[in-house]
């Protein structure tokens, strides 16, 4: 299995299986948050989440068809939880 590892070190790509997972810290970005960005891209992507709600949370992206660009969907997924902390705290 060929994972490749992109500037982010809190996103992963399965090259093979084509499964973007990343890690985010629920101190900086809360549950609320983050499963409302995985709903954003269900039409997109499967989205699992798993891991501590306290803690580290893991979040698997898996496109639905080969049109989806696997490579850069983590860091959308990202700038949607950045947008969605902006919005929160009313920058």
């Amino acid at each position: 299995m060929k994972n490749v590892l992109r500037p982010m070190n809190n996103i992963n790509i399965d090259e093979k299986t084509k499964e973007v997972n990343i890690i985010v810290n629920t101190i900086f970005y809360p549950n609320e948050l983050i499963v409302k960005t995985g709903e954003i891209f269900k039409d997109l992507c499967y989205v699992r989440l798993g891991g501590d709600p306290e803690g580290c949370m893991l979040i698997s992206l898996t496109p639905k068809n080969e049109n989806v660009d696997n490579v850069n969907i983590g860091f959308e997924f990202m700038n949607h939880l950045l947008a969605g902390i902006k919005e929160i705290e009313g920058f």
